[in-house]
């Protein structure tokens, strides 16, 4: 998804990583993780609003997933 994901013509996610959640009661169920990395927030608000490709994922996702838990954090780790 990342190489689809384009804004005005380039793309634009810095990073993706996407695995199973291994089996843990801290997982809550939950068994598909993934981390999008994002330069600025205003990267972030494209993907979210108006990304053509993020939006294709999204409809895929409701097809087939029983609950989502959505995280937005910054970093703070120095």
């Amino acid at each position: 998804m990342p190489q689809k994901a384009t804004k005005d013509g380039k793309p634009y996610i810095v990073s993706v990583q996407a695995g199973k959640a291994k089996a843990d009661q801290r997982s809550q169920g939950f068994t598909i993780v993934a981390i999008s990395t994002f330069a600025s927030q205003e990267d972030f608000n494209y993907y979210d609003t108006q990304c053509a490709a993020h939006l294709e994922l999204r409809t895929f996702a409701k097809s087939v997933n029983e609950g989502v838990a959505m995280i937005y954090f910054e970093n703070e780790v120095l």
